[in-house]
């Protein structure tokens, strides 16, 4: 199995990071939606539903300053 790591940024809104305590920014799948999705437990936020594990993490990474 192919080995892989994309960083995942804080959350946009509250600042919570992917390695505080609890633990508030989740990488999850939907299995009733066959769909992959990032979200930040502390304020709720969701970065929407894709295709694959790397698509929704790009997706929560996507800063409104790399929109050009």
């Amino acid at each position: 199995m192919a080995e892989w790591k994309i960083e995942l940024k804080p959350c946009p809104f509250c600042g919570a990071k992917v390695d505080d305590k609890d633990q508030p920014i989740v990488l999850g799948y939907a299995y009733t939606i066959d769909a992959y999705s990032v979200s930040c437990d502390r304020c709720g936020a969701n970065g929407g539903h894709h295709d694959g594990r790397v698509e929704a993490i790009e997706a929560w990474n996507m800063r409104a300053e790399d929109v050009k």
